[in-house]
């Protein structure tokens, strides 16, 4: 939709130039006929240009820093006819991709070499009947590995009727015509499942009949523009456009609908509605070519800045401090300097390899990579190195830590992970159907577990050795229903109330039925449970939260211009506050009872953010504990401890790498787990435990010494304490996870807590002390005063008098400073050491479930250099653990308020790699190393899934990603259907790993082109063997 001007500046040379003052160049051929690209310069002057020899090949492509892409030719003949095609391309490092052909009646790609010698060789069909290709078509791709993993077959016409992967796995397509004109295609999977797509006149795809479920897209017939899509359930969303081909409103399928506005010489983002009543209006502008306001409901400005190139120069905030960006002679993000003026640096190859990183404190992580791009050894600031070892096409085969201890991964010919063997030789074996399903689990105990799928390759149940579970669900992909034979069964129902404008989600367990209402843009706005009062959530215009209420009782909030909270409220009359540096770094704390100050806390920090003193009003200064001499301690190469003497404790572990067994001065605790990795049960002197989890694996139950307690869940939080099916104690929480505001048992109980969440104190109803708890850094609980029933003391999390706090995914033992159980997500959490507690930084960081997967954005540059009209974000993949503090300063992100995620400006992604893994991007993407992180969002664990399967399955996909030719969007962020970019890589990642792109919840102040136009699956590679 931009507008275009053929303007003819010179003879022979002509200009294509669009609105927004971008040029593109062709120079005349010899002929005088034909025209060829020679540069293209955005309004800034940066300048791609095209070098060509006197045949008119490109013989050279320098960006606008000057690196270049080289190019050399052959000539191949058949017979008379000779064909000139490029013979190698070389790099600024000098790395050389060198290409053979055969020639039939044209030149075909015969083989690519890379840089370490691997081959990946082509085949194609000649003239006759199937299976060879009239058109020459391509019939197979052999992999450096020798594995062919694709053959083609065509029909008489060229089409392509059956492709056959490495496995024997075959796809079937047959197409039904109108004349020339294809009207339908039915691709067969392996597992004999069709799935039919229609297209429109003009070849869009008009709808899609997969097993069960149909999805119904409809077109402008003039402009081709998307107007609705309706989806199995018949529900609709629709889209209207202004007349400069912008999107003017999106409807969802409740109604509510969301209104844009344009300014009228580049179609800038200037206003966007939302679809409350009355309605919220964030308003962009524009002072320069370089700068973007951007104002908030509630008047707030945040001001970005750019160079040139539209990368991000400055972020200024409503309170205006202001974090600054330097890059490097090629666009490389050089260093972010936060508003106190620490400095992280980062330092590039002359292909834009990061090679090293320094911290604030002058700290270098290096990095060190192979010919094709991977990372081979990373070095620690304190000269550790891990090593990485790849095969010819590119999965992992090892991983090497800094103790020289290895683990090893092993792949089929579909390069599904077969096996990983851990460093003690530890064995887990994996096995797939033919559409890459994961349908045999043996772990390193031996123990196996199967899966089975439905038509649309949703997992639908599970067979352990202890249990077995059955998954249902609705014709959009919901879960409805899950069946545990040892946790019991949860249902989901889904449906609107407020006229159809608010949609509602209602779970029963064996408890009861717990509501969850959203309003129209998708803010929780009411929670009802069987036998309570309801809890009612109310926000600002700028979708702040403001309060909860539950009977009579509310908890109230405040921010500051900044988004930052800076008090809350509780209705017993005690009011917490929060002081802040210009880094946003929580300086201090302060609970009062006026004139009481109940307790008050300080922090300080050092010029990494790392958190290095807390001052507690009223309780004794703790030290970090003193380090045990390395004689005095003993791991197995499996990080496992085995022995430490203060005081003597010898410990053992089952071969998953669970404790076993605990003996200390004569006493042996032992500990008892199912097949899914779960602590069911302890044991020993004066104590014995047992646990039991639902089918979504939050735990339903504790028993300790004979008492149980039971739990009714509010997602991930405890909403009730029950005996028997009576609650005892019920809670009033925040947005967050682990917020508790109030716990209501036989009398209400207030927490006051420090910057960790940790509870510091307990308040009665007259807003009094009562309870008051004590840590050490690695959570070491002391309790002094009432006796109570909360559990949720250190980060929130819940100790269960045995030892051990409950961290969700693990158990967490103070005492040895460790969780009892590996990451379950192995080295996805960012530590090779896959038993510490938070990277041993516990001051800074809590892991209130130890795993997480997030949407990263940063803004994206339009294909001419200035930022797309609405602003865009290019999207990433990032694994971290889930809690919202790792978003502040270091990784990238600030919290959004109540939520833990928002599109709140911060630092730059990347700060830590150590911390965390960030999915490459598509490839073609060029701009993807620590941009300025915008925007996250938590992608949930598909149902059927544990979160464990969901990160190995979007890591497997990242590595089996084939490629598809990458589209760019236009400025207004337009792509048509069967155009991709890296928004859609990220979308199509998702759905390669078994779960659902979850809608962006931007505020309406930013798009995602291309996202909602996910890569096909049959752009990963041999199916990618899912879990």
């Amino acid at each position: 939709h931009l507008r275009i001007i053929l303007q003819l500046v010179q003879n022979p040379v002509q200009a294509l130039r669009v609105a927004d003052q971008a040029i593109t160049h062709f120079a005349q051929f010899r002929n005088g006929r034909c025209h060829f690209l020679c540069w293209q310069r955005d309004r800034y002057g940066n300048q791609v240009t095209i070098t060509r020899d006197a045949a008119n090949l490109v013989t050279q492509i320098q960006n606008p820093a000057g690196k270049t892409l080289t190019f050399t030719y052959k000539t191949v003949s058949r017979g008379d006819t000779f064909f000139s095609v490029v013979a190698s391309i070389a790099d600024p490092l000098g790395r050389v991709w060198t290409y053979d052909y055969n020639v039939i009646r044209t030149a075909r790609l015969a083989s690519v070499t890379d840089p370490m010698g691997n081959v990946t060789t082509y085949t194609y069909g000649t003239a006759g009947p199937a299976p060879y290709a009239p058109t020459e078509g391509l019939l197979t791709i052999t992999d450096p590995k020798g594995i062919t993993w694709l053959k083609n077959q065509y029909d008489s016409s060229g089409r392509v009727i059956r492709q056959t992967l490495a496995n024997g796995a075959t796809y079937t397509y047959a197409y039904t015509l109108a004349g020339a004109t294809i009207t339908q295609t039915t691709v067969t999977d392996p597992r004999g499942y069709a799935t039919i797509y229609r297209f429109s006149p003009v070849q869009y795809v008009s709808q899609i009949d997969a097993p069960g479920q149909t999805t119904i897209n409809t077109y402008n017939p003039s402009t081709n523009q998307l107007l609705s899509v309706k989806d199995a359930l018949n529900r609709i969303t629709t889209y209207t456009y202004d007349a400069n081909g912008n999107v003017a409103s999106i409807q969802t399928p409740e109604a509510n609908t969301t209104q844009f506005q344009y300014e009228p010489t580049y179609s800038r983002l200037t206003q966007i509605t939302d679809a409350m009543t009355p309605a919220n209006v964030t308003l962009f502008a524009y002072p320069s070519l370089t700068q973007t306001t951007i104002t908030n409901p509630l008047g707030k400005v945040t001001t970005i800045a750019y160079n040139a190139a539209g990368q991000p120069l400055s972020v200024t905030d409503p309170l205006t401090h202001q974090t600054t960006f330097e890059y490097d002679s090629a666009g490389n993000l050089a260093a972010t300097v936060d508003a106190l003026g620490n400095r992280v640096e980062r330092y590039y190859d002359a292909v834009s390899r990061l090679l090293a990183l320094r911290d604030s404190l002058g700290r270098f992580t290096r990095f060190q990579y192979d010919p094709l791009n991977r990372v081979t050894t990373i070095q620690d600031p304190l000269s550790g190195f891990t090593r990485f070892a790849y095969d010819a096409n590119g999965n992992l085969l090892s991983v090497t830590d800094a103790k020289n201890q290895t683990t090893a991964y092993t792949y089929d010919v579909m390069e599904r992970l077969t096996a990983r063997k851990d460093a003690l030789n530890r064995q887990e074996t994996y096995q797939y159907d033919r559409l890459g399903n994961l349908i045999q689990f043996k772990d390193r105990k031996n123990q196996t577990t199967t899966f089975v799928y439905d038509a649309l390759n949703r997992r639908t149940g599970a067979t352990y050795p202890d249990a077995s579970v059955t998954f249902g669900y609705d014709a959009i992909n919901r879960l409805t229903s899950v069946n545990d034979s040892v946790g019991g069964t949860i249902t989901w129902v889904y449906d609107t109330v407020s006229g159809g404008h608010h949609p509602r989600v209602l779970e029963t367990t064996p408890t009861g039925t717990m509501t969850v209402e959203f309003d129209e843009i998708g803010r929780r706005v009411k929670l009802s449970a069987t036998g309570q009062s309801d809890t009612t959530y109310t926000y600002d215009a700028a979708s702040q939260f403001k309060a909860v209420t539950k009977g009579a009782q509310t908890v109230m909030l405040n921010y500051d211009d900044a988004g930052r909270r800076t008090s809350l409220t509780y209705p017993n009359g005690v009011v917490s506050s929060y002081g802040y540096d210009n880094a946003n770094q929580l300086l201090t704390i302060g609970h009062v009872k006026t004139p009481t100050t109940i307790e008050a806390l300080t922090y300080t920090y050092d010029k990494s953010g790392n958190r290095i003193t807390q001052l507690r009003q009223n309780a004794a200064a703790l030290n970090l504990p003193t380090a045990m001499a390395a004689a005095n301690i003993a791991y197995d190469a499996a990080n496992e401890l085995i022995r430490w003497n203060s005081p003597i404790t010898n410990l053992t572990y089952d071969n998953n790498g669970n404790l076993a067994t605990e003996a200390q001065g004569g006493v042996t605790t032992t500990y008892t787990w199912d097949a899914r990795n779960r602590l069911t049960g302890i044991s020993r002197t004066g104590l014995t435990a047992s646990f039991i989890y639902d089918g979504l694996g939050r735990r339903n139950s504790k028993t300790i010494n004979g008492t149980t307690t039971g739990f009714w869940y509010d997602g991930s939080d405890v909403y009730a304490e029950l005996t028997g099916a009576t609650p005892s104690a019920t809670y009033i929480r925040g947005l967050s996870i682990d917020e508790p505001y109030i716990r209501k048992g036989a009398s209400d109980e207030f927490y006051e807590t420090d910057a960790l969440g940790s509870s510091v104190t307990l308040t009665n109803a007259a807003g009094a002390s009562q309870t008051t708890y004590t840590y050490d850094p690695f959570g070491s609980t002391t309790q002094v005063g009432t006796t109570s029933g909360n559990a949720f003391q250190y980060t929130g999390r819940e100790n269960d008098g045995t030892g051990l706090y409950y961290y969700r995914a693990r158990y967490y033992s103070s005492s040895p400073q460790r969780f009892i159980s590996e990451d379950p997500i192995g080295f996805a959490g960012g530590d090779p050491n896959r038993y510490a507690y938070v990277g041993n930084s516990p001051l800074s960081w809590s892991d209130p479930s130890g795993l997480r997967v997030y949407i990263s954005g940063h803004t994206a540059a339009a294909p001419v250099g200035q930022l797309f009209t609405p602003p865009s974000y290019h999207l990433s993949l990032v694994l971290i653990p889930d809690d919202p503090i790792p978003f502040q300063g270091q990784l990238g992100w600030e919290p959004k308020p109540g939520t833990g995620v928002g599109p709140y400006p911060s630092q730059t992604l990347g700060a830590q790699p150590d911390v965390f893994l960030m999915l490459r991007s598509m490839p073609n993407y060029s701009s993807d190393n620590l941009q300025s992180g915008q925007y996250s969002q938590i992608i949930p664990t598909p149902p059927g899934l544990t979160d464990t399967q969901f990160i190995n399955n979007l890591v497997k996909a990242s590595s089996c990603f084939l490629g598809v030719p990458y589209s760019f969007p236009d400025q207004n962020g337009y792509m048509g259907a069967g155009k991709y970019n890296s928004n859609s890589y990220v979308a199509g990642l998702i759905i390669a790993a078994g779960g659902t792109p979850p809608s962006l919840d931007m505020n309406g102040q930013w798009q995602a082109p291309g996202y909602s136009n996910p890569v096909p699956l049959s752009s990963f590679k041999k199916s990618c063997g899912r879990q």
